[in-house]
């Protein structure tokens, strides 16, 4: 076992965050482990806001832990993040935004690996203004991929992605579930089936359904994402 794999768990314990005063995520407790979750819900569930405040950028209060110690000890806080909107470093080429994101943290490996590991060698030394839309989205991958972290937190990742990219990232982030606990927010019902063994459904900040895919989709007579969602967000 590797020292991500070691370090792969985080743990949230009276956990709440608000924002303009009002409580949006209220978590008694939750665990993610190593391997991929998906954290599903409807827009403004409070997806976004809880990822944001487990990578420090929205106050928060309760506690942090990232492979039994606080998150607040561990450089980085021990996550990497990568917003919806991820933007900054188009001016540099696939390569040397990988390559500049494992120099701000420290982080070992060769970037060639990591470009390789979204497809996009092809590409390595392009722009990434110069990229379309899905292109642009597969190098912050790369750049979140590359970082020593041993867990990984995507806010709706394959927003606008057509099929071969959503490919490229599926591959991706099942290879790093190996080593590290990787937590997708998504409200696309096909993120459920592909992204995550385990599925925690928020609501209005708190959580209604904490388990397997399987059983969340076959919990209602339709036996599909959407009627099982709107199930337990209205539960």
């Amino acid at each position: 076992m590797n020292s991500l794999q070691e370090a792969a768990e985080i743990k949230l314990a009276n956990y709440r965050v608000a924002r303009r005063r009002r409580t949006v995520v209220d978590v008694d407790s939750l665990r993610f482990g190593l391997g991929s979750h998906v954290l599903a819900g409807a827009n403004g569930s409070g997806k976004s806001s809880l990822l944001k405040a487990i990578a420090g950028l929205l106050h928060s209060s309760g506690e942090v832990t990232v492979g039994g110690r606080a998150a607040e000890e561990i450089p980085g806080r021990g996550v990497a993040y990568l917003p919806q909107d991820s933007h900054g470093l188009e001016h540099l080429s696939v390569l040397d935004a990988v390559r500049y994101a494992q120099h701000a943290t420290r982080s070992p490996g060769s970037a060639d690996e990591w470009v390789a590991a979204v497809d996009m060698t092809d590409r390595a030394t392009r722009r990434i203004g110069s990229l379309s839309g899905g292109e642009r989205r597969l190098a912050y991958l790369a750049m979140l991929l590359s970082q020593d972290v041993p867990v990984l937190l995507l806010d709706e990742p394959t927003a606008g992605l057509d099929a071969s990219h959503r490919v490229a990232l599926r591959r991706a982030l099942r290879v790093a579930a190996q080593s590290r606990v990787v937590i997708t927010a998504s409200h696309v019902a096909d993120d459920l089936d592909d992204l995550g063994d385990r599925v925690v459904v928020l609501s209005a900040g708190r959580v209604v359904f904490d388990g397997a895919g399987e059983q969340l989709v076959t919990s209602t007579p339709a036996g599909t994402w959407d009627a099982a969602l709107m199930a337990v967000e209205g539960a």
